[in-house]
């Protein structure tokens, strides 16, 4: 449970850089409109456009692909589909994002659905059911 913790911790910066990336792609695109006589407010749909996109790409496509994220990998574990093992997909991975976001956005729900995750045998939490994934402890790289 503490490699879950610390790679969602990790991840957290993974995020953030995303953020920045995606803030940053968006003034550029701001810019260029004004420039081309679109009106100013077109700005504040755009930003949230990218960010949300920036945010799907860091969390779901590594996860449909690889089942890892930045931090899944640094800390040795993996998400996997829960049925089968293999890795989620990209239906799966999305709405496990999802679920997983806007709970993220709050400590006080986090630390709830940890001491559930903590009780369940597998330790999935709800953005697991949603995606019907689970968390993996990987062998030791050699």
């Amino acid at each position: 449970m503490a490699d879950r913790f610390l790679a969602w911790y990790l991840d957290g910066w993974g995020s953030l850089i995303a953020l920045y990336v995606s803030v940053g792609l968006a003034a550029g695109a701001q810019l260029l409109l004004e420039s081309a006589g679109a009106p100013a407010d077109v700005g504040r749909p755009l930003y949230v456009a990218i960010y949300l996109a920036a945010q799907w790409a860091y969390w779901v496509l590594p996860v449909a692909l690889s089942g890892l994220t930045a931090g899944k990998w640094l800390m040795n574990t993996r998400i996997v589909d829960a049925t089968t093992g293999g890795t989620p997909g990209y239906w799966r991975a999305t709405l496990r994002f999802f679920v997983f976001a806007p709970s993220s956005l709050l400590v006080f729900p986090m630390l709830i659905v940890g001491l559930i995750a903590k009780g369940e045998p597998r330790h999935r939490t709800l953005w697991d059911f949603a995606g019907r994934t689970c968390v993996i402890k990987l062998p030791p790289k050699r």
